[in-house]
């Protein structure tokens, strides 16, 4: 054998020993491949999953803000449209102004029995201040309670008198007979009752002061009703309220008369029907505007006098136009605007409503 023939099976012996190293290396080679292939998989998968939960959580972010916005329209609207959700307590405070300026007429008789008809300019004022508060008792059912207080003023040619204090407070209770969304409008129905702790009308002895309060107990129900039409929130309620007699008192502001045994003794104030519907609309994150008509009708009062017997009054109605505004002043604070303008001669001139409304969760 030469050295050419030696040189060949030195080679043939080194390929020999060198193959199965080289296969298993590229066997490991391939198995790291496909552990990376499977890892990128892997990581494609979880980006994925990742981007689909973003999007999930967008989503329940643009609904959360949706249901805000809509309760900040209806806010304007009235608080008896809001229901709270288990968890959250509804707190707000509202001011409102009321003015009204009417001419009153009497007649009155001199020392020669001769009658003159006397007609005065009167102007009335009425500021409340209320606190509410909305406290879910279950997860349909809620009650709501409302504290007034109160400053009149009423001027003319003649006299001024003022009364400041504590109004009637008024306790509701709410039930939601099911969930809110799709296709039924979202309906709330309560039922409320007023209690007579302001100053009664008819237990004030001087001339000067003006109540606070109603005098009598009253009992409510109703319902209110909202749903969404895109882009507007169309919304409605309709109320009876009963209100009950007034009695215990003996009153005359004729101090003669009150000698001679003629005062009220009772007073049988009439039922109250009453309905509003409107709509709402928001312009922009920041700025929602609702606009609607109220209309109440007032059966006639019974007025029982010891010496004069029983009197009644007329039957009355009222309507108003209600514009209403909210803005958000921050993430989760808004100040709902409400005015008010009367469309008869016997409706308030006007009334404005400020209300600042806040949840506390639990």
């Amino acid at each position: 054998m030469n050295k050419k023939h030696f040189k060949i099976l030195f080679l043939l012996l080194v390929l020999i020993l060198i193959n199965p190293v080289a296969q298993t290396f590229s066997e490991e080679r391939q198995s790291i491949e496909k552990k990376i292939e499977n890892i990128e998989k892997l990581l494609n998968e979880m980006e994925k999953k990742q981007r689909a939960q973003d999007v999930i959580n967008n989503l329940q972010q643009t609904e959360d803000e949706k249901k805000q916005k809509e309760e900040d329209i209806l806010d304007a609207a009235g608080s008896d449209y809001i229901f709270a959700a288990p968890g959250i307590i509804k707190f707000s405070y509202n001011l409102t102004y009321t003015g009204d300026t009417y001419d009153q007429i009497s007649q009155t008789t001199n020392n020669f029995g001769k009658t003159a008809t006397r007609v005065r300019h009167v102007n009335t004022h009425n500021i409340s201040n209320s606190i509410s508060a909305k406290i879910p008792i279950v997860k349909n059912i809620a009650i709501s309670a409302s504290i007034p207080f109160k400053f009149k003023y009423t001027s003319s040619q003649e006299e001024n008198k003022k009364g400041y204090g504590m109004g009637d407070p008024r306790f509701t209770i709410q039930y939601q007979p099911f969930k809110s969304g799709g296709k039924l409008p979202t309906t709330i129905l309560n039922a409320g009752i007023s209690m007579p702790l302001g100053s009664s009308p008819y237990e004030i002895d001087d001339k000067d002061k003006l109540a606070t309060g109603n005098g009598y107990y009253s009992l409510s129900v109703g319902a209110n009703l909202s749903k969404t039409i895109d882009p507007v929130i169309a919304y409605g309620g309709i109320y009876y309220n009963n209100n009950l007699d007034a009695k215990g008192f003996k009153y005359n502001l004729n101090k003669v008369e009150k000698d001679k045994g003629i005062y009220l003794y009772k007073v049988n104030p009439g039922s109250q029907i009453s309905a509003n519907i409107g709509m709402g609309y928001s312009l922009s994150y920041i700025v929602s505007v609702s606009t609607g008509l109220q209309y109440s009708y007032t059966l006639k009062s019974a007025y029982y006098w010891t010496g004069r017997g029983k009197s009644l009054s007329s039957s009355s109605y009222d309507a108003s136009l209600l514009l209403g505004s909210s803005w958000k002043i921050s993430h989760k604070r808004a100040i709902n605007t409400s005015l008010s303008i009367g469309l008869f001669s016997n409706d308030p001139d006007i009334s404005l409503s400020i209300s600042i409304p806040f949840d506390i969760k639990f």
